[in-house]
């Protein structure tokens, strides 16, 4: 069956949070995804409703199946997206709550109808998919046939700050673009929405409000301690994942991590629960230990590199100390198919003496993300995967 094609677009203020940076690079690099992503940023300022719209109407213009609503001060785990795509409703968002500091206390942020017919914030939190009457926009995936329906020249503004008539309470209430939003697609096609509580949504505050009961998964973001419990996080760090993931999608064999990392090991992890071997080597005994609690019988976390197996379909290297790692690499050499070598940016060589070892391998492709730090993808023996 032929993967839908998910438009991701946000609209932001200036800035995005780190947890939604995480969030959004591996919901559009997964590994297990059930979908072609098209990621769309929009600069929204304090007009947001404005800009939702704009958003619209691009992923209409983009011909892409759903379009994938994502604000910028959430993040969520890579499997949120194919939880939501599996329903294939009209609209549903994941469940996200928000925090009243000052009471200590969660609120939820999917709205229903009362007895009075008032649009209030649910009292009570649902079980899996549940039809509810309007969401935010925070994690919401809303079907083409939707936004197709609310069109230019079909609905003007479908987001918009409006002022909801209750008839059969007899008064007004004031809603936000996004309810508002929910509501005229009930009115102009008659389409329903949903929430799934089974597919909880981080809401970044102070710290990353979970809704209660949320099981602690350490490859979802906390914005302030993620992954392998850290407190400060760097998209600097992450930026190899896109070249790991394209030699790992692109082989079958057992994978070697010399030197663990906060973001590299729990992708990895994920790897190896879907049964290929992975081998994660570690030198310092603090890193150590944060890496050995994903060992499993898939997932060896070593203190060197093993003799066995022989030899590894991938070897990512990116130990500490920085100058063992070409050390690391010239003896791996003879035992690999594809080294990923992160750091390899000219203003790093001084650091790990890379000089012109790497282009002594046969095939050589660069990652050079802007701003970041570059990755090599080195093979004596097979041609480097293109990088998406």
């Amino acid at each position: 069956m032929k993967k839908p094609k998910v438009y991701i677009g946000y609209v932001h203020g200036g800035t995005v949070t780190h947890g939604f940076s995480f969030s959004l690079l591996r919901t559009s690099t997964w590994v297990g995804a059930e979908y072609v992503p098209v990621v769309t940023p929009l600069h929204s300022g304090v007009v947001i409703a404005t800009h939702r719209n704009k958003l619209m109407n691009m992923f209409l213009d983009s011909g892409c199946d759903y379009w994938l609503s994502a604000d910028t001060d959430a993040c969520w785990s890579p499997e949120a997206l194919n939880k939501l795509l599996a329903h294939d409703v009209p609209i549903v968002a994941g469940h996200a709550v928000g925090m009243d500091y000052d009471n200590d206390r969660q609120f939820e942020a999917i709205l229903d109808y009362d007895e009075q017919g008032d649009l209030l914030r649910r009292p009570e939190v649902g079980k899996g998919l549940t039809k509810v009457g309007a969401v935010g926009m925070h994690f919401t995936l809303i079907r083409r046939d939707v936004c197709a329906a609310l069109a230019p020249g079909k609905v003007d503004w479908p987001f918009s700050f409006s002022t909801y008539r209750n008839e059969k309470a007899q008064h007004s209430q004031s809603l936000g673009e996004d309810a508002t939003f929910c509501i005229r697609a009930k009115l102009k096609g008659d389409f329903d929405t949903y929430a799934d509580y089974d597919c909880p949504i981080g809401h970044i505050k102070l710290g990353v409000v979970w809704p209660e009961g949320t099981p602690l998964d350490p490859r979802a973001p906390r914005e302030m301690g993620v992954m392998l419990g850290e407190s400060q996080m760097n998209a600097r760090y992450a930026s190899h994942l896109p070249a790991l993931m394209a030699v790992v999608e692109a082989t079958t064999g057992p994978i070697l991590e010399v030197g663990t990392g906060l973001y590299s090991t729990p992708y990895l992890h994920k790897v190896s629960e879907g049964g290929r071997l992975v081998v994660s080597v570690e030198n310092h005994e603090e890193w150590f230990a944060k890496a050995e609690k994903y060992a499993s019988e898939n997932h060896r976390v070593l203190s060197e590199i093993p003799q066995e197996p022989e030899r590894f379909d991938v070897a990512l290297i990116d130990q500490d100390p920085e100058a063992l790692r070409r050390g690391s690499l010239e003896s791996l050499r003879p035992r690999i198919t594809y080294a990923v070598v992160h750091d390899t940016e000219p203003t790093a060589n001084a650091m790990y003496v890379w000089g012109m070892f790497l282009d002594s391998f046969a095939y050589r492709r660069d990652f050079q993300p802007p701003k970041m730090p570059w990755t090599t993808i080195v093979s004596d023996t097979s041609p480097v995967p293109e990088i998406p």
